[in-house]
């Protein structure tokens, strides 16, 4: 397969090619520069959903801590006013009733009582064990705020080359053919970032397959621009 283009064309979409070669290893640099971050994120984020969860937990059971402390100073109240009434009741069946309610309620404060010192022994561990997480997240996160402001900082250059680099590129792209830069742009993303490749000794600077007797010569005229027909990239004759 061949395109029709000049000398001219072929020089610019080699110098394209050695840009797009500059993008992708500053590239390359940058991301290794984010999965860094994002390690570093991930360690932060972890020890604050450790931190959220023990949180939760502690909350969960002072939550059911006070449910029992509510329910006890109601039955506390009831004990009461059935004592008040118990002064004042006519028959036998009514004061009798009264101190089965009041018997009742005082077992039920008993049990729950028991429930609550086990809740508050829970509450205390899990209050160390919030204490000491909450510390864990405050140096972890010190520790990982201040390394992805270094990386951050220490990528600064890689991040204004690139910048100048995809400037010069745009720049460069604009005097390629729409068709061509269109063919150029399609096997750059097919081929590992590498578009076109010299030719040398008939062997394919993409896939350094050998290029037939009859395709090496039509690629020497030069007089279009051709394609490997084993990786498809774009080739150019190169002089040793």
């Amino acid at each position: 397969m061949v395109l029709n283009a000049t000398r001219e064309d072929v020089e610019i979409l080699i110098e394209l090619q050695e840009i797009e070669k500059g993008v992708s290893r500053i590239s390359k640099v940058l991301e290794g520069v984010e999965s860094e971050i994002n390690t570093r994120k991930k360690k932060r984020k972890d020890a604050e959903n450790e931190l959220k969860a023990l949180e939760s937990d502690l909350a969960e059971v002072r939550g059911l801590y006070m449910g029992f402390e509510g329910e006890l100073k109601e039955r506390d109240a009831r004990i009461k006013k059935s004592e008040e009434t118990l002064k004042i009741v006519k028959t036998n069946t009514e004061y009798q009733t009264l101190l089965r309610e009041i018997d009742d309620n005082r077992k039920r404060n008993s049990e729950a009582e028991g429930q609550m010192i086990d809740y508050l022994d829970q509450i205390e561990k899990k209050e160390k064990a919030v204490a000491e997480s909450r510390e864990r997240f405050e140096e972890i996160a010190a520790v990982t705020d201040r390394e992805i402001d270094e990386i951050v900082v220490n990528s600064e250059n890689e991040r204004k080359e690139l910048e100048s680099i995809t400037s010069q590129r745009d720049k460069v792209a604009v005097k390629v053919k729409p068709k061509l830069l269109d063919r150029f742009n399609r096997i750059l993303k097919q081929s590992s970032g590498i578009a076109i490749v010299p030719l040398t000794n008939a062997t394919c600077g993409g896939c350094f397959m050998n290029i037939p007797p009859q395709k090496f010569i039509e690629i020497q005229r030069g007089e279009a621009l051709n394609f490997c027909p084993q990786c498809h990239r774009m080739v150019y004759y190169k002089k040793n």
